[in-house]
């Protein structure tokens, strides 16, 4: 549902010559004569300031942001800004207390719908040392309720200024919707992805600000659908002073639904939805105003700084497994130089060796046989035999796994069972899922079950049945499939759904339920969250990775994960949301099928080296991903050099780390473990493009580099010679073939 925002007085900013230095903190503190600005009504007036990171905030008596000042460039900007709840009003007046450090804090007596529900919102405005951190807490006083929580922003010099966020597409270039029929051997899938992607080429760079626009924009988005985020981040840059300001959300948030909605005159609001207000528990959420240089990667920066635990993995088995992918079932004897080649590296194992889906390792002692649902003989010692000889190879196995569906024909109401001995339960999937797990069955608003495919039902893991028995099978990974580098759970599109037969006790549900004062229920953001907070350390402190296929791609889903297989990364957007998702975790997207790669390979694999991705190689029984032909492979073995210098790679985010000069080509830098990449990518025909780099420890000291060049299908690398060094930074004159060039900056004590 897109949500109304309200509209905001349009305020000129200015800027402030001569500003002294802000201190990182400060006393939130009335009135500066010394600061003059352009005069403001009584309603906008500012009685407090909180400063903190070179930030000034001014605040109005009514607790509203009635203005920025940056303290590094002396800026002063009537940035407007407030929290308020969708279809409410106050009921009371507004109360201010000073707080201990510096900080402020607001009380507001609100009314939903004319004083149908009350609620008091509390806001605070408080300094660290290096933003300026907003809190928020909704306490109701009676029944639960829910309404859009709105945080919003309104930048005074729209037109001047750049946004960013980490979306899956800007919407810059043709219209969505708008079909691509010029290339006749597109598949369907790849029509539909080209058909709701702006670019027309199934791809946009999302590392490039734009001009406000009408955009509406889904957390987490939808793996259909371009327009969504998945960090929540907003960002405001202005190029001309160099400057820029970032709201970053917490993850740690209880976030159930949210989204993003901007405008063309430089307001942006986030509206968190379906979070339950009542008088049992407050509704909280944090947010940080950030300021630094105008450039997109500051800010994203600071919340990788901020909230290390969901961007980072939980061990270097992530990074060792990151490279190109399979999912197949082969489990043979492979060419491994071949497939080295082409920067393989992981089998997400599609042999089902399970009897049915949930059903991962049955309740029978270690090394016992059963029969698999390809019908194939099949135990825990087979699955870490190939384990085994894959990791002797020096490739990595994630076993299957799957939080959000269960069994195979299952049949609503429950059908007879021929199984009368309770050990034997698990061989028959009804009698397993109705005797064992019935509690978790997912149903729809209509009351009947959710399906998925092969009759599998939907199910939710919040359940406590359910959670005690997927927790049990990844113990039982780590203990009888030792040679596994850990799991990939697939479906996490499952988590948008909504378990209306239970309550979390922190969502309701206010729209499309029938009901005019909501209804309780338990998001299966929640459930999962639960359940990989006990299965994360399981795996982690055995050294295992846990691999997710984000269908629904948000931030605050990452903390247990270690890295990402996008099953529908193909599609542009996945690919831009999943790699903001993993800027410190690898990422690999899947390639369906070798048309993919047309009409332009070069630029299929460019965009994954400019977004620091692997793709899928070409693989022996690979399961509706792309399998080996020659044409498609000889480019593999071109870029799969290239690729291969991706592993273990981290974003470099500071400000103005790396530009191509007149825009000749587009460049990304990556730390890795010996140094540094940086991928030249999109040259088109041009010989050579001049990169700068900034700020990176090459440019203090280059001779303490080899800095080396490789081109697609040259097999070997080269010094790079053509080197020069200004204040304006490290100058690479970069030659260019087929529009791409690799530059790898190794440590010489690496």
């Amino acid at each position: 549902m897109r949500i109304k925002r309200r509209e905001f007085v349009e305020i000129l900013g200015g800027s402030i010559a001569g500003l002294p230095a802000l201190a990182a903190n400060s006393v939130a503190r009335p009135l500066e004569a010394d600061v003059q600005s352009v005069p403001a009504s009584p309603i906008t007036q500012k009685a407090f300031t909180v400063s903190g990171g070179g930030m000034m905030v001014e605040i109005s008596s009514q607790g509203k942001i009635v203005g920025v000042v940056l303290a590094g460039k002396a800026i002063h900007l009537h940035v407007q800004g407030e929290t308020a709840l969708a279809e409410c009003e106050l009921r009371g007046d507004i109360t201010s207390t000073k707080l201990p450090g510096g900080g402020v804090e607001f009380r507001k007596p609100i009314a939903f719908q004319r004083g149908y529900r009350n609620a008091s919102l509390v806001e605070r405005f408080l300094p660290t040392s290096d933003s300026v951190r907003w809190e928020i807490e909704i306490q109701g006083e009676d029944d639960p309720w829910a309404t859009p929580i709105e945080t919003r922003l309104k930048w005074p010099e729209a037109k001047s200024a750049k946004f960013w966020t980490s979306w899956g597409d800007d919407f810059s270039g043709k219209i969505v919707g708008k079909k691509d029929t010029s290339d006749p051997t597109l598949s369907q899938a790849l029509r539909l992805a080209r058909a709701r992607d702006s670019s027309g080429k199934g791809w946009c760079d999302p590392t490039v600000p734009r001009a406000f626009r009408e955009m509406d924009l889904e957390y987490g988005g939808h793996h259909f659908s371009a327009s969504g985020f998945s960090v929540p981040i907003a960002t405001v840059i202005d190029a001309a002073r160099d400057s820029g300001v970032s709201l970053a959300l917490s993850p740690e948030d209880t976030i159930i639904d949210m989204r993003l909605g901007t405008g063309a005159d430089g307001s942006f609001t986030f509206s968190r939805m379906n979070n339950k207000i009542c008088k049992d528990k407050p509704v909280r959420f944090a947010m940080d105003l950030i300021a630094h240089a105008g450039d997109w990667r500051p800010g994203l920066g600071w919340m990788v700084k901020r909230y290390p635990d969901y961007f980072n993995p939980a061990n270097s088995t992530a990074d060792d497994a990151g490279g190109g992918g399979a999912y197949s079932s082969f489990t043979g004897d492979l060419d491994a130089e071949k497939f080295k080649k082409m920067s393989f590296r992981v089998n997400w194992l599609a042999s089902f060796d399970w009897p049915y889906v949930g059903m991962y390792l049955p309740p029978v002692p270690e090394g016992t046989e059963w029969t698999s649902w390809y019908h194939k003989t099949a135990s825990t010692r087979k699955i870490d035999d190939y384990c085994r000889r894959m990791r002797a190879d020096g490739f990595h196995v994630l076993c299957y796994f799957n939080l959000t569906e269960f069994g195979t024909a299952i049949k609503c109401p429950e059908p007879p069972s021929n199984v009368t001995n309770e050990a034997d339960l698990w061989k028959d999937p009804n009698a397993f899922l109705y005797k064992k797990l019935a509690g978790n069955i997912l149903y729809g608003e209509d009351g009947k079950p959710l399906w998925s495919w092969n009759d599998a039902v939907v199910v939710d893991t919040g359940d406590a049945a359910f959670q005690d028995y997927i927790v049990e099978q990844a113990a039982r990974h780590v203990k009888e499939i030792p040679h596994c580098s850990g799991i990939c759970i697939d479906r996490m599109d499952w988590l948008m759904r909504f378990n209306y037969r239970a309550d979390d006790g922190v969502t309701w549900l206010y729209i499309a339920v029938g009901r005019a004062e909501g209804l309780p229920a338990r998001s299966l953001v929640n459930s999962w969250k639960q359940t990989l907070s006990r299965i994360g350390p399981i795996m982690h402190n055995a050294g295992k990775a846990i691999f997710g296929n984000p269908h629904l791609k948000r931030l605050d889903l990452m903390r247990e994960v270690d890295g990402i297989y996008d099953e529908i990364g193909y599609f542009g957007f996945n690919l831009n949301q999943s790699s903001f998702l993993g800027v410190r975790k690898p990422v690999i997207a899947w390639t369906a099928e070798s048309r993919q790669l047309r009409p332009d390979p070069d630029e299929f694999f460019q965009r994954h080296l400019f977004m620091g991705a692997f793709p899928m190689v070409p693989y022996p029984e690979n399961d509706h991903s792309i399998v080996s032909e020659e044409w498609a492979d000889r480019f593999y073995r071109d870029y799969g050099p290239l690729l291969d210098e991706l592993r273990g790679r981290k974003w470099v985010l500071e400000p103005h780390v790396i530009t191509v000069e007149q825009g000749a080509a587009k460049a990304n830098i990556f730390q890795t473990p010996k140094g540094y990449v940086v991928p030249i990518t999109f040259g088109g025909k041009a010989a050579s493009a001049k990169v700068v780099l900034r700020g990176s420890p090459v440019v203090a000291a280059p001779q303490e580099y080899k800095i080396e060049i490789l081109h697609p299908g040259a097999g070997e690398w080269n010094v790079l010679k053509s080197l020069g060094k200004t204040p304006a930074g490290l100058i690479m004159t970069v030659p260019l073939r087929r529009g791409c060039a690799m530059v790898r900056l190794t440590h010489v004590a690496a």
